[in-house]
């Protein structure tokens, strides 16, 4: 995206990208200036890296834990249908209890 800079002189001139702006910077304000709009941008840049790295790292985790939400309510549903049976099966309800007590604890 082209910038339009216009200096006090009315000169105006475009810089085409990040680096560009800074040169033009630079040679119109001096070496020190150019480099201070150089450093900004490279900040800039680098925020934008770690906030779009950070977003898809929360996504990931997100989707994990959609994930492990979806296989407790499975074995919740899996636990009902052992409780609705007329005799209870002890090691399955224990067996569908460890299953959802190793997600939970992996979670926490």
């Amino acid at each position: 995206m082209a910038v339009k800079v216009t200096f006090n002189d009315g000169n105006l001139e475009f810089a085409m990208n990040d680096l560009d702006l800074a040169r033009i910077i630079g040679e119109r304000l001096g070496y020190e200036a150019g480099q201070a709009v150089a450093e900004l941008a490279n900040r800039a840049d680098y925020n934008q890296y770690k906030l779009e790295s950070d977003l898809r790292s929360y996504e990931s985790s997100l989707e994990e834990a959609t994930e492990e939400f979806r296989e407790l309510s499975e074995l919740v549903g899996k636990l009902h249908d052992e409780l609705d049976k007329s005799r209870l099966d002890r090691k399955s309800l224990s067996a569908l209890c460890d299953r959802m007590d190793t997600i939970i604890s992996r979670n926490i």
